[in-house]
């Protein structure tokens, strides 16, 4: 916005300000899919449903995607066991999917959507699916639904047999209960995992960089034992 007192002349003064509109979302956005695992690089269907809020139905809407692929180290169904190992480094990814439906005359369509190839790890990973309904004036409106990712080999949990607050005193006994779980989430016999307990020690050196004293972290790890289950 400018001021001026001559309109033929420079303005006096001037200000800038940010002009946002707000407009209700119109339409009723639905989306379903089983409750089961998905699985990488095969087609995946969730159903849509859309209407405006008005009472129309809400042909012609492209379905956008994206693909959210997040680790973990806990599985719903075995509480207290950790799995994956603790130096694994991966991060959580979105990728994203393009257009994957369009609405028929009565507002449905079915989203086929395809997760990417994840990075390799030993975790555990669960997927976001984020849809969005493009609405004939460009707006978009979202929703989302998490599922587990189907694993392509058998995980191996950990649970410790003690209470981690109170921890071990020293001589003491350190139990812990093993699991082997399928892709599929059930439980499976399995022989022959080999085991390496290690001890990992810490220490702290000083050095001069330039006129500051800094501090840096020295890990040294060493096997205090092995076996097999």
């Amino acid at each position: 916005m400018r001021l001026y007192a001559d309109p033929k002349a420079a303005a006096l003064t001037s200000v800038a300000f940010l002009v946002e509109d707000f407009e209700p979302e119109r339409l009723a956005f639905n989306i379903t899919a089983p409750d089961a695992p998905v699985e990488t690089g095969v087609e995946t269907a969730i159903d849509v449903t859309a209407k405006y809020l008005y009472g129309a139905t809400a042909p012609g809407l492209a379905v956008e995607a994206d693909a959210v692929l997040r680790p973990r180290t806990t599985l719903e169904d075995f509480p207290g066991y950790t799995f994956g190992r603790v130096d694994d480094t991966i991060e959580t990814s979105r990728e994203p999917l393009g257009v994957v439906g369009t609405t028929d005359e009565a507002g449905k369509a079915v989203a086929a959507v395809v997760l990417p190839e994840p990075q390799s790890t030993t975790r555990p990973l669960e997927a976001q699916i984020i849809l969005r309904l493009v609405d004939t004036n460009g707006r978009t409106v979202e929703r989302s639904l998490t599922r587990p990712v189907l694993a392509d080999v058998d995980r191996i949990g950990i649970k410790p047999a003690f209470t981690d607050a109170t921890g071990l005193e020293e001589g003491a006994k350190a139990e812990f209960d093993i699991m082997t779980v399928s892709p599929e989430g059930e439980t499976i016999a399995k022989t022959g995992l080999n085991w390496t307990l290690s001890r990992i020690e810490t220490n702290y050196q000083w050095y001069r960089d330039g006129s500051t004293w800094k501090w840096e972290a020295i890990t040294t790890t060493r096997e205090a034992a092995n076996g097999t289950l």
